[in-house]
């Protein structure tokens, strides 16, 4: 699994020229990042600003990977076309490096799920994936709330 946070990779995947991977299970963009995504690949998608729900399932289409559109309300969508709202976000989310603390969120609970599947011998479907991406954004949207 790997969860892919633009911001980060937007200065060293494409600074260096290398082309984006769409092979992620979860991409995490915001707004600004989303638009910058569908446009170098070249992707037709809803503006995430007027229909983020349109936008995530566009993008989460397009590249078969779970979209994770950051926001006022978090909009989580598989490929499939399965959508979870998230609307616990705090305005304290608005600033930079918390979509790297969701991340982090992220990252362990997947890999937690992930271990107890592949214990089973089963893989986490990308619904699943999505499922456990809202829970992340609902559970970091309340610590930030709380606090």
């Amino acid at each position: 699994l790997a969860v892919w946070e633009p911001s980060t990779a937007a200065r060293t995947d494409t600074d260096a020229g290398a082309e984006v991977s769409t092979k992620a299970h979860v991409l995490t963009p915001h707004a600004r990042e989303f638009l910058a995504l569908v446009n170098r690949l070249g992707i037709d998608a809803a503006d995430p600003a007027e229909d983020p729900v349109s936008a995530a399932r566009d993008l989460a289409a397009a590249v078969g990977a779970v979209v994770l559109l950051k926001g006022s309300a978090t909009v989580v969508a598989a490929p499939s076309g399965v959508t979870f709202l998230a609307a616990s976000a705090a305005a304290t989310l608005a600033r930079a490096g918390s979509g790297d603390k969701l991340a982090g969120v992220l990252g362990a609970m997947l890999a937690t799920h992930a271990a107890r599947a592949s214990a089973r011998g089963e893989e986490l479907s990308p619904e699943r994936i999505a499922h456990l991406c809202a829970a992340a954004a609902v559970v970091h949207g309340m610590k930030h709330s709380a606090a």
